[in-house]
């Protein structure tokens, strides 16, 4: 099986031309005597014989015209020829066209190992200290003819001729054979003293279908740890339970399984790893890198725990808080962080990682990072309406010397952070895999989010592929970590200079000309191209939808959507519909689990409905009530529309230079991003029309989603609560307010100082009622604004006033549901102080959550 894939991958390898003078490596002279004992004449013979006996091929057309050109590697390493680079490049194609051969044919392997002992005994191992590859190199430069060819026979060495049967059949040719490049990548590590030494150890054998929509990477096998490591040159024996065997389970040595053939720079061997079918109890296994070892768990298997016996391997830093394995703190600080092993693994039953053991071996921290990445994974877990124990871990994370694609991508594992294997980092590196979720908030974090976006398959409207992925970290900082949900919304995506709140993110969509126009915001890619993609705008509406109806609304939706999913209600799985979700049918969903009719939130962020009657209609039988959180945030948006060019350039300046907006390109001047281009293009042109323009589009928007104004609460059975406590950013005595007693009062000089009520729980506030000092004789001016969890406030109303008519209490609507209230004074008629004397809530019965 692994033969067959790695001749496809062979044959896609490309040519390398060279660079360095070929005349570099013209003398070599034979290796010392005794360096290749396992190659003397007897042992040849020995092998040759014994691979006859197992059934091997020898010396069919091929193998002979690959021994061919074998033999004028050595001859050329041993200096008794000298090879151009012409003649170096030719081989290394020869060589890997027929890389297959590498499998089973005897003199094949022993030329390949020769030729890697001849070369290394001169020039070291490939990319260590001292090697001219240290650092690398470019896939195409020339000069590195020679290192490209040893590449190519190593590589078909590790592909194809670590078989359990060669293993098997010759293990005097395997047996402490390592390649010096393995000091570099993986990294260096001594053979067991006592080879017979053997190590048992737990893994987790059920990998099943859990409940929900399904995620990338799920079918696929979960990789488990062992805790050991197999030294390079080693040959180990892995013993398992029968109920592994034959199903398809594998062994897998080393942990790096992505494949870097495509990456322009060569920095380690493109492949790394072997893997070893599981076909009886005990299994031979072996890597001339070395690797930790792994046993993967086939899909749709329910084997229970599992105990693994491995032989002539070392223990490496393994730090578990799974249902198989518990690694307490003493066991971490004092065992397991000062294990030898170059590589550590550290797994919950929601999070995995490998991290270089040198970035671990003096961290303390570990089990608040890994609280920190449990609660991570618990929020988006919750969001996405799927169980909190997944049959795999929910992200799977892994250092590379580089980053696996051109740019940064999901993955089991997800490989998007490096690391310098020359580089002492004494025992401690900070990064977010160490530092955890909570701390490490800068970009990598960000995109780690971004990537686990994509490979969660997030049910989506067209055009949010690249957006709303990014709102799991919103949901993972203000859920668990208590970020205030628009700053955690601002950090929600950290790329090309921007960064939005709720309400920048709305202005960057009212300023453009889909919006002014009545147009739905465009997943186009063309002259509007990206209005969504990489851009705070393109997830708002779900910022939105939390602080209007809190988290519940969302998390119910995606709750709803995977139990539909299990019922076989909705399909959704064929190529790329997880990106372009029918429209109405969301908005529908989306307003059932929030129990209102969202079409106008929606409208406003740029999702139309297709078919406005019948989704109306729908709407109508499933008697979803008008929003008055809606009509109120929509109404607010009107007012921090730009109006003129100043404020407009202004905007802009928040985010980009005046040279970097004045520089942009054409092709991005017609991008309608909001990048600099598009503020180029409307930087001496947008003006007070456009801003009407934006204002119109939104009173249209409310004229047809709210053709009799703001929806009002019934008040008639309403109900006064009397408030917990109440705080105000003075000390003027805000508790006056709850004593009814005209004569105290909370009076404080200044515009801006509040009164914040907290109602003890979230109620379905109908109105309130403020008794003003002086009320007959001056006008009082306040904003009123509410909140689910003291930290997002939404604005309810402003410029609120006193009536002068009243001798006692002016009564205002609320219609909204929340905990916590904030009367905002704006002083009075004549000057700036606030005079307040009582304050009432009332609250409609049965209604309060």
């Amino acid at each position: 099986m692994q033969n067959s894939l790695r001749l496809k991958q062979f044959l896609t390898i490309p040519l390398f031309v060279v660079t360095t003078s070929i005349f570099a490596h013209s003398s070599f002279s034979e290796l010392p005597s005794g360096s290749l004992n396992t190659f003397g004449p007897k042992n040849e013979v020995d092998y040759h014989e014994n691979w006859k006996l197992a059934g091997f091929n020898d010396d069919t057309s091929k193998g002979v015209h690959l021994l061919g050109e074998l033999k004028k590697v050595k001859k050329h390493l041993l200096g008794k020829t000298t090879l151009s680079a012409a003649d170096l490049e030719a081989l290394s194609s020869a060589i890997a066209k027929d890389s297959s051969l590498f499998a089973d044919n005897f003199k094949v392997i022993k030329l390949g190992l020769e030729a890697i002992a001849q070369y290394e005994s001169k020039f070291g191992g490939l990319f260590t200290t001292e090697n001219r590859t240290k650092g690398g190199f470019d896939r195409k430069a020339s000069g590195y003819e020679l290192e490209n060819l040893m590449l190519v026979i190593m590589q078909s060495v590790i592909d194809y001729s670590y078989t359990e049967a060669n293993l098997a059949a010759y293990p005097k040719l395997f047996n402490n054979r390592l390649f010096k490049t393995s000091s570099y990548f993986p990294g260096s590590v001594v053979q067991p003293a006592d080879a017979s030494q053997s190590f048992t150890i737990k893994i987790n054998g059920t990998h099943v279908r859990k409940p929900g929509t399904p995620a990338n990477y799920e079918t696929e096998d979960a990789r488990r740890p062992t805790g050991c490591y197999l030294a390079p040159g080693s040959i180990a024996k892995v013993t398992v339970p029968s109920s592994l065997v034959g199903i398809g389970a594998t062994i897998l040595v080393g942990a790096h399984t992505w494949d870097l053939t495509k990456k322009p720079t060569i920095k380690r061997m493109d492949r790394v790893t072997t893997k070893y079918e599981i076909n009886s109890n005990t299994t031979t296994i072996a890597n001339p890198l070395g690797g930790g070892v792994y046993i993967n768990v086939p899909y749709q298997n329910d084997l229970g725990i599992l105990n693994i016996t491995l032989q002539n391997v070392v223990r490496s830093p393994y730090y578990a808080r799974t249902v198989a394995n518990k690694t307490s703190l003493s066991d971490w600080l004092n065992v397991e962080r000062l294990r030898a092993a170059p590589w550590t693994d550290i797994e919950t039953d929601k999070v995995m990682m490998q991290v270089p053991t040198s970035w671990i071996y003096a961290f303390d921290g570990i089990e608040t990072t890994m609280d920190d990445w449990d609660m991570a994974m618990d929020a988006i877990s919750t969001l996405l309406g799927r169980p909190l124990l997944r049959s795999k871990t929910v992200i799977y994370m892994q250092v590379d010397v580089i980053k696996r694609g051109k740019a940064n991508f999901p993955g089991y594992p997800q490989s998007n952070v490096d690391y310098d294997p020359y580089t002492d980092y004494k025992g401690y590196h900070s990064s977010y895999l160490t530092d955890g979720p909570r701390n490490e908030r800068r970009y990598l974090t960000n995109v780690l989010f971004h990537e686990q976006g994509h490979a969660e398959k997030i049910y989506k409207f067209k055009g949010e592929i690249e957006s709303m992925i990014n709102f799991l970290w919103v949901a993972v900082h203000n859920k668990k970590f208590g970020v205030e949900l628009n700053k955690a919304f601002e950090e929600s995506f950290n790329g090309y200079g921007i960064s939005h709140s709720i309400e920048e993110a709305a202005i960057s969509w009212m300023i453009t000309e889909n919006f002014r126009t009545g147009n739905p915001m465009s997943s186009q890619t063309r002259e509007y191209r990206q209005e969504f993609s990489y851009q705070p705008r393109g997830h708002a509406k779900y910022a939105d939808l939390v602080r209007l109806f809190n988290w519940e609304a969302i998390e119910d939706f995606y709750a709803n959507t995977s139990k539909m999913w299990d019922r076989g209600e909705i399909n959704y799985s064929f190529p790329n519909r997880v990106n372009e979700i029918p429209t109405d049918d969301r908005i529908l969903r989306m307003s059932q689990a929030a129990g209102y009719d969202l079409r106008p939130l929606i409208h406003f962020w740029g999702i139309h409905p297709i078919d406005s009657k019948n989704l109306e209609a729908e709407i109508q039988n499933n008697k979803l009530k008008k929003s008055t959180a809606i009509y109120d945030q929509l109404s607010y948006y009107k007012t921090i529309v730009p109006m003129d060019n100043t404020t407009f350039r202004n905007f802009g300046l928040e985010d980009f230079s005046e040279s970097k907006i004045q520089k942009s390109s054409y092709y991005d001047h017609v991008s309608q991003s909001y990048y600099p281009g598009f503020l180029k293009k409307w930087w001496n042109d947008y003006d007070a029309a456009e801003g009407q323009a934006a204002v119109n589009q939104i009173q249209n928007i409310l004229d047809l989603y709210f053709p009799d104004g703001r929806p009002e609460v019934d008040n008639t059975s309403c109900s006064e609560v009397t408030p917990l406590s109440v705080k105000s950013s003075s000390t003027t005595g805000p508790e006056n307010t709850l004593d009814d007693n005209p004569a105290t009062t909370w009076a404080p000089k200044g515009d801006g100082e509040y009164l914040l009520y907290d109602l003890g729980e979230v109620y379905d506030l109908c109105d309130f009622e403020i008794n003003f000092k002086n009320g007959q004789t001056k006008l009082n001016y306040f904003d009123l604004e509410v909140s689910w969890d003291n930290q997002t406030f939404m604005v309810v109303k402003q410029g609120l006033s006193s009536t002068k008519t009243r001798t006692t209490y002016d009564t205002y609507s609320i219609s909204r549901k929340a905990r916590y209230v904030k009367i905002i004074g704006r002083g009075n008629e004549t000057d700036d102080w606030n005079n307040i004397s009582d304050v009432k809530f009332y609250f409609k019965q049965g209604n309060n959550l």
